[in-house]
């Protein structure tokens, strides 16, 4: 694969005081893909430190996250999804992996080339039965596949 341009996303958070962790909003559903959330009623809402689960059932739920995510130096950073069932990341409204559909525990990576500084994140989830995982790492400049640490979430 040849890249003949790249295009740096900016940072898309003005210098504010930020929160730790993200927003997420809880929902319930027997669903093959994943559904259109925000045309769905949230059935709970709050904050969590990093990708992790609130309160759920075992099965037939979803959850969304919202914030934002820190990067710490310019580059290209690659974003792997691992989940069972379906999830999609989106930074600063670009998609950077699909991991959608019904499946035991899949793995999708994307990349992305980010300033250093803040940027809008979102990422959705469902699971339908069995399994629920969804664990998401990055890789970068100076950084080696990890998760990505909770404190770079902030909301």
């Amino acid at each position: 694969m040849t890249i003949s341009k790249i295009e740096f996303y900016n940072s898309t958070a003005e210098k504010k005081e930020f929160q730790k962790g993200l927003k997420y909003g809880y929902y319930e559903g027997d669903w093959k893909m994943l559904p259109d959330f925000a045309s769905l009623t949230v059935i709970r809402q709050g904050t969590i430190k990093g990708i992790d689960f609130p309160e759920h059932r075992g099965e037939y739920f979803g959850v969304t996250y919202d914030g934002f995510i820190k990067v710490p130096v310019e580059g290209i950073y690659t974003f792997y999804l691992n989940s069972d069932d379906g999830s999609r990341l989106i930074i600063d409204d670009v998609e950077v992996t699909d991991n959608d559909g019904c499946h035991a525990l899949t793995e999708r990576n994307g990349k992305i080339a980010l300033k250093a500084g803040y940027h809008k994140f979102h990422l959705i989830y469902f699971n339908g039965t069995l399994s629920s995982v969804m664990e998401l790492y990055f890789a970068g400049p100076g950084i080696k596949k990890q998760p990505v640490p909770e404190q770079n979430f902030v909301h």
